[in-house]
């Protein structure tokens, strides 16, 4: 006999009676619960026999009860026949009522990910086509001394922005957010880095992954991946094609293909030459480097797809914001207003998120090809197999966004946010089990 509840997210838990009384995991967010008795009612007597008299005292006995039906729920059911007369209507127990549905609408509350893309939505509409030129002209139509000077450092060949700014004593141009050299941006940084992480435990049950690994998890991959990632860059700019057939040529020109494929994404030879190369060198890269913490502990095991998907988002968040930092300082500041900053640090971090977090749920689903002690080349094509999707949304978003469909880039944000949802919702039917772990 069994006993049949319901936690606090909506999952309804089934368990085994021996259970009653004890504390367990709910399968579905991970909170412990503390399993409910069974409660029953009385066996109901029915009337007596007026026929059967016994011999010895001359009583007429009771009839034996009737066996009570049970639910599965272990609470008494009494049919028609055997309603008790006089019974107080709280003994006549009928079954615990469920929840309302609103209450399991929190499983559905990762949803409001999507307005994450708002501002990448809002820029596409009022996309600007020349920035730098715009600001650059309302700065001289402002201050029309400087236009001598500025027309001396633009018509010079070897005239950095350095130069230009130089040229500006606000050290930005009129309608830019911050100045040229400042360090506002990293206060942005760890604003968006503090909201993400809020909206990550608002949004999500926690289930076996707890806050201070998820904060880890994301300063990792926001500095010492980052740091990795460039490290590989920089080695497969200049590393040579090798010839031979030994496992370790095989993965230096590996990493010389990435070289190359850099080179293509940089270059402007076509919309296929450039997707060629966004996917195999920006998408691969990026996706494996926050897929690295994961992959690491999925060598240990991960109890729980929600775990991973957690691990992701924070891994996701984390590069991000890392990146958002070098594009401010390397191509935003000083030039452009607030509407890029905006996209930078919501939008892009949060499609980094999605991609990480939709990883993280595929690599929950193959750890055990990780828990293997295998060749270097197998555990890189095992990479490859858990981030192929999101590598190919993330090479296909940049390319679109390189060759000026901003329009298709955004259409590609959108479709990446639905192959997180239906990971999700795959990975709830999967392994959300109606059983209950006891503690």
């Amino acid at each position: 006999m069994g006993i049949e509840f319901q936690c606090d997210c909506g999952r309804v838990i089934r368990t085994s009676s021996a259970n009653a009384g004890r504390r367990g995991k709910c399968p579905a967010c991970g909170t412990i619960v503390t399993i409910p008795k069974p409660v029953k009612v009385a066996p109901v007597q029915s009337e007596p026999d007026p026929f059967v008299v016994d011999d010895d005292t001359g009583e007429i006995p009771l009839a034996a009860p009737r066996t009570p039906a049970y639910r599965s729920s272990s609470v008494y059911v009494p049919t028609k026949r055997e309603a008790p007369v006089g019974l107080p209507p709280q003994r006549m127990m009928k079954p615990a009522p469920m929840l309302a549905p609103a209450s399991k609408s929190r499983g559905y509350l990762y949803l409001a990910l999507l307005l994450l893309l708002a501002p990448l939505a809002w820029s596409t509409i009022h996309a600007q086509d020349d920035e730098f030129g715009d600001h650059l002209k309302l700065t001289v139509a402002n201050h029309p001394e400087l236009r001598d000077k500025l027309v001396a450092v633009l018509s010079s060949d070897t005239a950095t922005d350095e130069d230009v700014f130089a040229a500006i004593p606000a050290d930005k141009l009129d309608g830019a957010l911050l100045t040229k050299h400042t360090w506002a941006h990293w206060g942005l940084a760890a604003l968006t880095a503090a909201c993400f992480f809020g909206l990550v435990l608002g949004l999500f049950p926690w289930g076996h992954a707890r806050p201070h690994h998820m904060m880890l998890i994301g300063l990792f991959t926001g500095t010492a991946g980052i740091f990795l990632l460039l490290a590989l860059q920089w080695i497969a700019f200049r590393m040579p094609l090798f010839t031979g057939h030994s496992w370790i040529t095989l993965l230096l020109d590996l990493v010389w293909l990435i070289g190359q494929s850099y080179k293509l994404a940089l270059t402007d030879h076509g919309f296929l030459v450039s997707f060629l190369g966004f996917t195999a060198g920006v998408g691969f890269c990026e996706e494996a480097c926050k897929a690295l913490p994961l992959i690491f502990l999925a060598r240990r095991g991960i109890g729980s797809w929600r775990t991973a998907m957690l691990w992701g988002l924070l891994s996701g968040a984390g590069f991000g914001v890392s990146e958002a930092i070098t594009y401010c300082s390397d191509y935003y500041n000083g030039i452009c207003g607030p509407q890029i900053y905006a996209v930078r640090f919501i939008s892009c971090v949060g499609l980094h998120a999605m991609w990480a977090a939709a990883v993280g749920i595929t690599i929950f689903r193959k750890q055990e090809i990780f828990q293997e002690e295998t060749h270097p080349l197998v555990w890189i094509f095992s990479t490859l197999q858990v981030v192929i999707v999101p590598m190919i949304l993330h090479g296909l978003y940049d390319t679109l966004l390189k060759q000026k469909y901003d329009g298709y880039a955004l259409a590609i944000a959108i479709v990446s946010f639905g192959w997180l949802t239906w990971q999700i919702e795959r990975a709830k039917r999967d392994f959300d089990t109606a059983a209950v772990t006891t503690a």
